[in-house]
């Protein structure tokens, strides 16, 4: 019963974000300007919302935002 009650809230999340419409992906590399050697660990954000992520060591980034139409601007931040 308890194993029910915890993978139900997965289904139902899963079933929302279908319902809910399309997304859209942004993706990229973050390099140093200089050496253009990739940056691990910076942070990208778009501007105005929650979602975001980190760089992985070869500085590639992936996240997925709900498609809204219009236009954003990405922030990108590292300590180092």
């Amino acid at each position: 019963m308890k194993s029910t009650m915890v993978k139900l809230p997965y289904v139902v999340v899963l079933s929302l974000s279908f319902a809910l419409g399309q997304t859209t992906d942004i993706s990229g590399t973050v390099v140093d300007a200089s050496s253009k050697k990739p940056l691990a660990g910076a942070n990208i954000s778009l501007d105005g919302t929650d979602y975001g992520t980190a760089t992985s060591a070869d500085g590639t980034y992936f996240f997925e935002v709900p498609l809204e139409g219009g236009t954003g601007s990405l922030s990108v931040r590292y300590i180092g």
